[in-house]
């Protein structure tokens, strides 16, 4: 690794979720010897209370880089899950020198000029603003209905337990780019096998056109929950992979 370098990593969650989410990849990291610091969007978690209206993308996008900013680090691993990868791609677009690499699980890969819910199928995102609606006028959406194995766990059951509204518009705003999709910067794309969500495997489809790296990994969608030891492997090795680059 860099000598004299302060190298950590910045976590970036999903829909519905906290940073509460990483918490299983932060105690591994720190084990491992590492900083990392999660980014709670605006709205949402233990932020809940100030979801408005006026949140949109860009407060999603500001939260990422305030993160990044002020966490000390003098290089830093971007880890996105979901739709945490529209705001962190953003993030990277602006301000590429700032990121060290970025590992994107089973995200949304957006390009420029597309919406969050564009990326979803028409029925989906369809029943999406419906449900909005109905839940609280198009200021969020609500949490989605349990199914799946993972949710007849015990960590699943946490999970569910602590997600909270999702605010909507950042889904309705259109991605504005200014650079390729990931702008240069060492990008692994983590996608779970087999496919159960039509986004992240979208996005797997455009990593592998991007020439990213992409790792197949057999879990469902919240693989940072699931399989914590893989995911702090794949975002050490990435850390240490880019360093590799540089030399």
């Amino acid at each position: 690794m860099s000598s004299g370098k302060r190298i950590g990593f910045v976590l970036v969650p999903g829909a519905w979720c906290g940073g509460w989410c990483w918490r299983p990849v932060m105690r591994r990291l720190a084990a491992a010897g590492y900083e990392a610091q999660a980014v709670t969007f605006t709205g949402v978690g233990e932020r809940r209370h100030l979801l408005s209206y006026d949140i949109n993308m860009e407060t999603h996008v500001n939260d990422v880089l305030n993160a990044v900013r002020y966490s000390g680090f003098d290089e830093v691993v971007l880890a996105a899950h979901s739709y945490g990868g529209a705001p962190s791609l953003i993030a990277a677009d602006r301000y590429p020198e700032l990121f060290r690499a970025l590992v994107l699980l089973d995200s949304m890969v957006p390009e420029n000029g597309e919406t969050c819910l564009e990326l979803l199928p028409e029925e989906q995102a369809r029943e999406r603003m419906l449900r909005s609606r109905a839940h609280d006028g198009l200021l969020s959406m609500p949490v989605p209905e349990r199914k799946g194995r993972f949710a007849e766990t015990e960590a699943g059951k946490r999970f569910w337990d602590m997600m909270t509204s999702q605010p909507i518009r950042p889904y309705r705003d259109r991605i504005v780019l200014h650079r390729p999709v990931g702008a240069g910067i060492p990008t692994t794309f983590v996608s779970c096998q087999p496919p159960r969500l039509h986004a992240p495997a979208a996005g797997a489809i455009r990593a592998a056109s991007y020439g990213w790296k992409v790792i197949p990994a057999e879990s469902s969608h919240n693989i940072h929950l699931q399989h914590p030891d893989l995911v702090t492997e794949i975002l050490v090795h990435a850390a240490q992979s880019s360093d590799q680059n540089r030399s």
